[in-house]
């Protein structure tokens, strides 16, 4: 999304990618604090100390710094998952790996509060980002595990993601639900395995393909 809402100019030495990141630092502190009703670039500007100006000279507006930082939480939040999922043991099944993998990914999502602010605004899809997410987990298994799958169609393939997002969104970011993560996790896990491949109980090292 942050194509569409092009930075004034790009930071390109230390000290500007500093400032940058302070501003993201700042903005994401205010919309927790306040709110995206009351988040403008002057309080982004006051809570990283700096003048309004120096916000300027980077975004033109609010939802522009709003993206951009939106953007930033959750390339850390996916290469934060990626990075778990690497120690998971492949002797698990499929349906144990995939299952440990929804739960490492529903934690990661709810511990950002940002989030919480921001899924319900129209304005700011969250939903989308956590089915590119999904559809990222699963190119794991296909590509790097190289993993015998089914062939589902593009449709199925999409409602599975869109149903995986929405538990996360309404069951992690916005907490609006008691059932542990535990059995989330599983729900989730037996939508992507038992639909997409072929043996979900098998270990996933079993199932690598040479």
């Amino acid at each position: 999304m942050k194509e569409r809402y092009p930075l004034r100019k790009e930071p390109q030495q230390k000290r500007s990618k500093r400032l940058y990141e302070r501003i993201l630092q700042a903005a994401e502190e205010v919309l927790i604090r306040l709110g995206y009703g009351a988040f403008t670039s002057n309080t982004v500007a006051e809570e990283a100390g700096i003048s309004i100006g120096s916000v300027y000279q980077y975004f033109p507006d609010k939802k522009t710094i709003v993206i951009h930082m939106l953007d930033s939480k959750i390339t850390a939040v996916h290469a934060g998952i990626r990075a778990e999922l690497e120690k998971i043991d492949t002797s698990l099944t499929l349906l144990e790996f995939t299952s440990r993998a929804m739960e490492i990914g529903l934690l990661a999502w709810e511990r950002e509060p940002v989030f919480s602010t921001l899924s319900k605004l129209s304005e700011f899809d969250i939903s989308h980002d956590i089915e590119l997410w999904v559809e990222e987990f699963i190119s794991i298994f296909i590509i790097e595990y190289n993993v015998e799958q089914r062939q589902p169609s593009p449709l199925a393939l999409r409602l599975i993601c869109e149903s995986i997002a929405h538990i996360v969104v309404k069951h992690a970011i916005e907490g609006k639900s008691e059932i542990p993560k535990t059995i989330l996790a599983r729900l989730a896990a037996d939508m992507i395995t038992r639909f997409l491949f072929e043996t979900p109980d098998k270990s996933v090292a079993a199932l690598t393909k040479p």
